[in-house]
């Protein structure tokens, strides 16, 4: 029969061998939650930089839309006023354009070309 101490050695060191082995296995498993995040915020701030890359070309494209918009809405705003003068009224060239008459007294308010 082992002896009372010897049996405690025994006890303490199975103890220890099964904490190591949980250690290692937490070790384990903190690593790989490290790399695990790196790669999230990794893919977050690619993802990020992707979407400011696509905002700066959708702003650029509207810009040169918009730029390209003011020689067509310039020609709009003189067939307005054209319409005026033939029409004499606010509200038949409102209807006629399918417009709302403040939109027809914007439009009229816009500089002219050069102006």
């Amino acid at each position: 029969m082992p002896s009372k101490g010897s049996a405690r050695d025994h006890a303490r060191r199975r103890a220890m061998q099964a904490k190591a082995a949980r250690d290692q296995a937490s070790k384990l498993r903190e690593e790989q939650i490290g790399a695990v995040l790196s790669d999230y915020y990794l893919a977050v701030g690619q993802a990020q930089r992707l979407r400011d890359q696509a905002r700066q070309k959708a702003d650029a494209v509207l810009a040169d839309g918009e730029e390209a918009a003011r020689v067509a809405d310039a020609s709009a705003a003189q067939a307005v006023r054209t319409l005026r003068k033939l029409l004499g009224g606010i509200a038949e060239v409102a209807e006629l354009c399918d417009l709302p008459q403040a939109a027809v007294r914007s439009l009229l308010a816009t500089p002219k070309a050069g102006q």
